[in-house]
C-alpha cells in the first residue's frame, strides 16, 4: 500500500505540473504516467489477492473451530491461550489461528508464524492497508485532491509560496521596465506535525473466539475516526496550535460569492462562485471519475447543503439537477466533482457553507509516515483486553487563497 501511495503521489505531482502549464504531456511524461499507473494497479491487485486469501483463511478457521471444539481438552485450551497471548505481544503482524492434527489424533490450534510452533500476532498483514484505505475513502478533503507531502519525520518544514504574483505592463519603445512594480512576493509558512490518536480496547476472549470479521470492523472504524478528525482540521483549523484549514474565515479561502437568498442558496450563487475562480485554476475541463482531481476544480460542502442544491427547481417545478446513482461514484454538480462531509458547516446566515476551486494549488497537506499502528497487551492488563491504537501526524496550510473560494450565506 505504501508503494501504491507513492506511485499515485508521483503521478499527482507530474499531472499537477502539466495542468498548471495548461499543456498536453510529452512522450516521456506520458510514458512515466503509464508506468506509475501500472505500478499502482499491480500493487492494488497484490493487495486484493492478500485480502482474499486472508478472508478465505478466516472462514476456513471459523468453520473448523465450530466442528472441532468438542475434541479440544483443557490442556489444549491452555496451550492455545498461552500461544495467542505470546503472539499478540510479538507484534509480528501475521495472523491466523490454524488447526493441526496431533500424533495422538487430537487437534491443536496454533498461530501462523515463520515457524510452525511459534506464536504469531493476531492482526493480518493487510490491517494497516485497510486503515489507509478507510481514511482515504472517508476523507472529503483528500478526495478534492490537495497536494499531499509525505515525510519520514515530523520536523518543521518551510513551504515557499507566492503572496503577490508578477504583473506585466505596457512599456513604450525604448522605455525602462520598472523593477519595483509588478514584482512577485514570497513568504514561507511552516508545516508542523500535529498528532491525531485513536485507541480501541478489545477483550481477549473476543479476539480468541472471533466469530465476526473484527479485523475489518476495527480497521474501518479507526480509519474513519482519523479521516473525520483530519477533515475537521483541514477545513476549519485556524493555524493556532493546529493545521490551517481551507475554510478558515481569516486566512483560509477567499470569499468568492454571497448567496442571493437570505439563509439559503440559489442556483445563481453556484454559477457565480464557479466563475469567480480564475481560468488558470480551473483548467480546460471538469474533473473525471477515472482519477483523483489533481489540478482540477472540485466542490466541498455538507451533504445537506448539496441536498438543498439538488432540490432547486426551474419555473415549471422540474429539478435543475439529478443526483448520481452510480454505485461508488462521487456526486457531480454542473460537471464538477463534489466531496461532502459533516465537518463542513451547515447552511446558515453568515456561514461559509461551501468551497469551490483548485485544491491542489489552494491547500497543501503534510502527512508523517502515513499512519502508525500499535498493539499492546499491558495497558488494559486488569481487564484482560488488548489495545489497538492508530496515530496520524498531519498538518495543512493554505497555499493560494485565490485558488479556492468560499460561498457565504447572505444575512439579509
Amino acid at each position: 500500500m505504501g508503494e501504491r501511495a507513492k506511485a499515485l503521489t508521483d503521478a499527482q505531482k507530474l499531472l499537477g505540473d502539466i495542468n498548471r502549464d495548461d499543456r498536453i504531456p510529452t512522450a516521456d511524461e506520458q510514458a512515466e504516467l503509464d508506468r506509475l499507473s501500472k505500478v499502482a494497479d499491480d500493487c492494488n491487485d497484490r493487495a486484493q489477492l492478500l485480502e482474499d486469501e486472508n478472508r478465505i483463511e478466516r472462514e476456513i478457521v471459523a468453520s473448523t473451530a465450530r466442528g472441532d471444539d468438542a475434541g479440544i481438552t483443557s490442556d489444549d485450551r491452555a496451550r492455545f491461550d498461552t500461544e495467542l497471548r505470546a503472539g499478540i505481544e510479538a507484534r509480528t503482524y501475521s495472523a491466523v489461528v490454524r488447526f493441526q492434527p496431533r500424533e495422538d489424533g487430537g487437534i491443536e490450534r496454533r498461530l501462523s508464524s515463520t515457524t510452525d510452533a511459534a506464536g504469531g500476532a493476531l492482526v493480518p498483514q493487510d490491517f494497516l492497508g485497510r486503515i489507509y484505505e478507510s481514511r482515504r475513502d472517508n476523507s472529503a478533503v483528500r478526495a478534492c485532491g490537495p497536494e499531499v507531502l509525505n515525510t519520514a519525520t515530523g520536523r518543521s518544514i518551510p513551504v515557499p509560496r507566492v503572496t503577490t504574483r508578477a504583473v506585466a505592463s505596457h512599456v513604450a519603445q525604448g522605455g525602462t521596465i520598472s523593477r519595483t512594480s509588478g514584482q512577485p512576493v514570497f513568504d514561507d509558512p511552516t508545516l508542523d506535525a500535529y498528532a491525531l490518536k485513536a485507541i480501541v480496547p478489545v477483550s481477549f476472549e473476543l479476539l480468541r473466539d472471533e466469530d465476526v470479521d473484527l479485523v475489518s470492523w476495527l480497521s474501518n472504524h479507526l480509519g474513519r475516526a482519523l479521516a473525520y478528525a483530519e477533515d475537521d482540521w483541514f477545513i476549519s483549523g485556524d493555524g493556532s496550535g493546529k493545521p490551517l484549514g481551507i475554510n478558515d474565515s481569516t486566512n483560509g479561502a477567499m470569499v468568492g460569492g454571497t448567496s442571493t437568498v437570505s439563509g439559503g442558496i440559489a442556483w445563481p450563487d453556484v454559477v457565480k462562485l464557479q466563475y469567480s475562480i480564475s481560468g488558470g485554476y480551473t483548467g480546460s475541463a471538469a474533473s473525471t471519475d477515472q482519477m483523483m482531481p489533481m489540478g482540477r476544480p472540485a466542490w466541498l460542502m455538507g451533504r445537506a447543503t448539496l441536498g438543498e442544491i439538488y432540490a432547486l427547481s426551474d419555473t415549471t417545478g422540474m429539478p435543475l439537477f439529478r443526483p448520481r446513482r452510480d454505485e461508488g461514484a462521487m456526486d457531480m454538480l454542473d460537471g464538477y466533482r463534489v466531496a461532502t462531509t459533516d465537518q463542513m458547516p451547515a447552511l446558515g446566515t453568515g456561514v461559509r457553507a461551501g468551497c469551490f476551486g483548485n485544491f491542489y494549488d489552494g491547500l497543501i497537506v503534510r502527512s508523517v509516515n502515513e499512519v502508525r499502528f500499535d498493539i499492546d497487551t499491558s495497558v488494559y492488563f486488569e481487564t484482560d483486553e488488548v489495545a489497538f491504537r492508530a496515530v496520524a501526524e498531519v498538518d495543512s496550510h493554505v497555499r493560494d487563497r485565490t485558488a479556492v473560494k468560499a460561498l457565504v450565506i447572505k444575512s439579509s
